[in-house]
């Protein structure tokens, strides 16, 4: 979303000669919708690492994701939590909030 974040990435890419295999795009990962094969999202905040998550899925591409920000996912509106199956089986979304309110100390 930040355009000195875009900056950096493109001077790291260009000192890595790799510059000409990369698209730098500066929007929210859920209104993403172009091809690619390979997914890197660095701190994505909230529920922006699930999003480009499922994106990648979606496109079967690798990926690279490193969250942060884990304060920010009781605001989600594009991803249920818990993910796992096995956790909505026990947990619903407002548990799943306060145990993890419990555990990080959000």
């Amino acid at each position: 979303m930040k355009k000195e974040s875009l900056d950096i990435a493109r001077e790291r890419a260009i000192k890595a000669g790799v510059e000409h295999m990369l698209k730098y795009v500066r929007a929210r990962v859920e209104n993403f919708q172009d091809d690619f094969n390979i997914g890197v999202a660095l701190h994505a905040c909230g529920e922006a690492t699930d999003i480009a998550h499922v994106k990648c899925l979606e496109k079967h591409a690798s990926y690279v994701l490193a969250s942060c920000c884990l304060g920010k996912i009781q605001h989600a509106c594009h991803v249920t939590f818990p993910r796992s199956s096995v956790f909505r089986s026990i947990l619903d979304q407002q548990q799943y909030l306060q145990v993890r309110q419990l555990l990080f100390k959000v």
